[in-house]
């Protein structure tokens, strides 16, 4: 059994929430405010958070640079993806009915 990295799942939690919060500032109108000091703050958290990508992208390679490569994980990878994004559009559509708020 491998033993565990605890530094490193610690960061890929805190990453996981400077994403989210990327989401929320994004898409919540944060970053979009007319009030000057939401704005301030709401762009100084934004160039706090940008690098979580980058850090969570470089954790995940650092994990799986052992594993081997197999098309089914993709073909797998590929319908998850593809089911979530139609649950989520009919999610939508029946709740807004106008697909422009989309």
């Amino acid at each position: 059994m491998k033993k565990r990295l605890v530094n490193l799942d610690l960061l890929r939690v805190i990453t996981m929430i400077m994403i989210i919060t990327l989401h929320y500032l994004g898409k919540g109108g944060a970053l979009y405010s007319t009030n000057e000091k939401v704005l301030v703050v709401a762009w100084f958290i934004e160039y706090l958070s940008i690098v979580a990508v980058n850090i969570f992208v470089l954790i995940s390679g650092y994990f799986l640079i052992d594993s081997k490569f197999k098309w089914s994980k993709v073909l797998k990878l590929s319908i998850e993806v593809w089911f979530y994004s139609l649950i989520i559009i009919i999610i939508n559509l029946l709740t807004f009915h106008d697909v422009s708020k989309l």
